[in-house]
């Protein structure tokens, strides 16, 4: 991929196709989603050099579509994938930011149990076999909070 900057702003990615074009960039490659529509769906912005996955719309190299992703080896996985149970279902997204969403039937650290992770370099949310968790430097709730059925109201003042 040569760039993922798209002056249209539709997450069309510039390739390099070297086997089809030689070293020269095809035109933009529109994006192939699982979900799209009106102002709703899945975007996704690669990183610059991303090897990106191409094909062509009816074979014709004008038409080309980007259709997904994949590394050159171990190393370019995304970190935390080195750290999951083999063979255990894993829906796993990580930036190179550390930034991630996981779900999956067995703990992705610090998740104590299969479950929901969402975390950012500084906090977490995970809910598993343990509970909710909620780890960061400060927490703001904001509006009525209700714990056990009015057992306990806090009130914003």
């Amino acid at each position: 991929m040569v760039n993922n900057v798209d002056p249209l702003g539709t997450g069309r990615l510039l390739v390099s196709v070297p086997d089809v074009f030689g070293l020269f960039p095809t035109s933009w490659a529109m994006p192939c989603v699982p979900l799209g529509g009106l102002q709703s769906g899945m975007f996704v912005r690669p990183p610059q050099q991303a090897g990106v996955w191409v094909e062509f719309e009816g074979g014709n190299p004008d038409h080309p579509i980007w259709t997904g992703f994949f590394w050159g080896g171990r190393a370019e996985t995304p970190a935390t994938a080195g750290t999951l149970v083999p063979g255990s279902p894993v829906f796993l997204v990580e930036t190179s930011g550390k930034s991630k969403i996981a779900v999956s039937d067995s703990p992705v650290t610090p998740m104590k149990g299969g479950g929901v992770l969402l975390q950012s370099p500084s906090a977490s949310i995970t809910v598993d076999s343990a509970g909710v968790t909620i780890t960061a430097a400060n927490i703001s709730l904001n509006g009525l909070v209700d714990i056990n059925n009015g057992a306990l109201v806090v009130k914003t003042a």
